[in-house]
């Protein structure tokens, strides 16, 4: 008897660790953004970078900015934005041209 109580909670115990595991967020989840960042494929030629930039700028009203001395070679740039404007590019033809569209957490 004495084991199978000991089994039970131990079975208790890994099914709720292991809910608590999935359904964490983490900080980043939970954080309020307004920066986005843009990484371009390598294998897209430059001027097409150049075009997708302006696009991307006309449409939403900002201004690209490379994230930081190094990312000319990797074409990475940042753009203003939240949530709303991370899912439309999501789902714009930009995002075909890139290797990753993700947002910058703020710690404000």
């Amino acid at each position: 008897m004495k084991k199978l109580i000991i089994l039970c909670l131990f079975v208790v115990g890994l099914i709720s660790a292991v809910w608590g595991f999935l359904s964490f967020q983490g900080l980043a989840a939970k954080g309020e953004f307004e920066t986005i960042l843009v990484d371009f494929r390598e294998d897209i030629p430059a001027d097409a970078i150049q075009k997708d930039l302006q696009a991307i700028a006309q449409k939403y009203n900002v201004t690209p900015q490379l994230d930081n001395k190094f990312s000319a070679q990797d074409n990475v740039y940042i753009i203003k934005g939240d949530r709303d404007r991370l899912k439309e590019l999501r789902k714009s033809p930009f995002a075909q041209a890139t290797e990753l569209l993700n947002r910058i957490t703020s710690t404000s």
